[in-house]
């Protein structure tokens, strides 16, 4: 860690959260896991579509939403009701990796119901370490 500079210092160059220590525990994590999951739970917050003409599709889905789903736009804040607007969000992304020259980069679990999460963090960091295709 570099002295909290990024804690509220965002000017580049930005340092790394981690310490070597830490980094090498996560390495090595990922190097003993790689199960599959059938379920991520998710909650309020995003989902976001790639438009169907991108020139250059450089990402990997790492969460796509299924049949049934929907996005909520409430009027106020976490309050929903029958007439809140929805929309059908079948096939867009929560979570994607894009590919920048030979690196991979994420980019966008802590409750009982969401059971599965760590192992999706898990299986995103072996993706993400070309561990797991």
């Amino acid at each position: 860690m570099h002295d909290g500079k990024n804690t509220e210092d965002w000017t580049l160059p930005n340092y790394s959260a981690f310490t070597d220590a830490e980094i090498d525990a996560v390495t090595t994590w990922i190097a003993d896991g790689g199960e599959r999951i059938d379920s991520v739970a998710t909650f309020t917050g995003q989902a976001f579509r790639v438009a169907d003409d991108s020139a250059e599709r450089n990402f990997a889905p790492l969460l796509v939403f299924g049949p049934s789903t929907e996005l909520l736009y409430p009027d106020e804040p976490a309050v929903f009701t029958n007439s809140t607007e929805r929309v059908d969000i079948e096939d867009w992304y929560q979570g994607v990796a894009m590919s920048f020259s030979e690196e991979r980069r994420p980019m966008g679990m802590n409750s009982p119901v969401a059971k599965q999460n760590a192992q999706f963090a898990l299986n995103t960091m072996l993706w993400l370490s070309k561990l797991l295709d």
